[in-house]
C-alpha cells in the first residue's frame, strides 16, 4: 500500500499496540509528512536518564562526527521510559532516533542500524542480589538450578522473552526505578543486568542493601541498536557510514573500551559459570557473521 493510501481517519489512522514487551505497528505505514525522508541538522533524541543512555548518546556523538556532514545532537527534555522513546519514534513528531536492545516486534515496528552500539554486551548479564542472598548462587551449576529462582525484569524488555523462553521465571515490574526495590524487598531473587549497569547500579542502590551476585553469568546473543523512523532511511546511513568509520579508524573501539573495560574487568567472566541462553527475538538479519562487530566472552 502507497503511503498516499493511507487516509489519517480514525478508522485506519496508524495504531501502535503495546503489550507483553512488544511494539507492533498496524498495516498501514505512518505519512511521510510525520517523519520525513531527509537528515535533520538537528538530530533529536532521547534524554539521558541513565547510564545506558548517556553510553548510547556518547555513540550518537562518534557516529555524527564521523559522517559526511554537520549534525547537532538535541536531547528531548521530557523524560520517559524505552518503550515510550520507540513509541515516539514511531509517531515521528519529537525524535528522530532512540536507542534500545533489539527484537522481532522493534525491527519490525522501526528501521534498526544493525551495528551493536555495545558489541553485544546487552546480552552479556551477571546479577544484582540482596547482600544476605550473594551465596545462594554458589551451589548453582546447570540451568535447571538456576530456574529454581525468579528473575526480575521490565514487563516490556527484550531480555524478558529471552529468560522466559530459557525456562528461566520472571516477576516483572513496570518501571526501571522500582526493580532494586523490588529485589530489595524479595519480591523475586536476582536482578540480571548488563555488566556495566550492574556496578553502576550496585553502587547506586548501595542503601538497599544490593551487591553484584560473585558466581554466574547469562550470556545471549543480543544487541542494542539505534533506531530510526521506518522513513528515514537517510538517517539510518548517515549513522551508520558514521559508526563503521569509527571502526576502520579504531575511534569506535576506544570509545567501547572506556566505556566498558573496566566493568569488564571487575565482572571476571573467566571465573564466573557462564550459562548460555538461546535468544528467539534475534532476526535472521542480525549481523553475527560480521566478527568485529562483536565482543565475546570467555564461554
Amino acid at each position: 500500500m502507497k503511503a498516499s493510501a493511507c487516509v489519517p481517519s480514525p478508522a485506519r489512522r496508524k495504531v501502535l499496540r503495546w503489550g507483553a514487551g512488544t511494539l507492533a505497528l498496524a498495516a498501514c505505514p505512518l505519512l511521510p509528512a510525520q517523519a520525513p525522508a531527509h537528515v535533520p541538522a538537528v538530530v533529536r533524541c532521547p534524554r539521558v536518564d541513565n547510564d545506558i543512555d548517556q553510553v548510547c548518546k556518547e555513540m550518537l556523538h562518534l557516529a555524527l562526527d564521523h559522517a559526511s556532514g554537520a549534525y547537532t545532537v538535541q536531547p528531548w527534555p521530557m523524560r520517559v521510559e524505552r518503550n515510550r522513546a520507540l513509541h515516539e519514534l514511531a509517531r515521528g513528531q519529537y525524535l528522530d532516533v532512540a536507542w534500545a536492545v533489539t527484537s522481532r516486534e522493534r525491527e519490525a515496528a522501526l528501521l534498526p542500524v544493525r551495528i551493536p552500539l555495545d558489541r553485544g554486551l546487552s546480552g552479556c548479564r551477571i546479577a544484582l542480589v540482596p547482600r544476605a542472598d550473594a551465596e545462594r548462587f554458589a551451589a548453582v551449576t546447570r540451568l535447571a538450578d538456576l530456574a529454581r529462582f525468579r528473575a526480575g525484569s521490565g514487563f516490556d524488555w527484550a531480555e524478558t522473552a529471552v529468560l522466559r523462553a530459557n525456562g528461566l521465571p520472571v516477576v516483572t515490574g513496570n518501571h526501571t526505578a522500582s526493580l532494586p526495590a523490588m529485589l530489595a524487598a524479595r519480591r523475586f531473587d536476582y536482578f540480571p543486568r548488563p555488566l556495566r549497569q550492574a556496578w553502576v547500579e550496585a553502587q547506586h542502590y548501595a542503601k538497599l542493601g544490593l551487591v553484584v551476585e560473585p558466581h554466574l553469568a547469562l550470556h545471549f546473543p543480543s544487541a542494542l541498536y539505534f533506531f530510526v523512523h521506518p522513513a528515514n532511511g537517510a538517517l539510518a546511513a548517515v549513522l551508520e557510514q558514521g559508526l563503521r568509520k569509527a571502526i576502520d579508524d579504531g575511534a569506535f573501539e576506544r570509545l567501547f573500551m572506556a566505556q566498558h573495560g573496566p566493568y569488564l574487568q571487575r565482572a571476571g567472566l573467566a571465573r564466573r559459570r557462564i550459562f548460555t541462553l538461546d535468544n528467539p527475538g534475534l532476526t535472521p538479519e542480525t549481523p553475527l557473521a560480521e566478527r568485529e562487530l562483536w565482543y565475546l566472552p570467555p564461554l
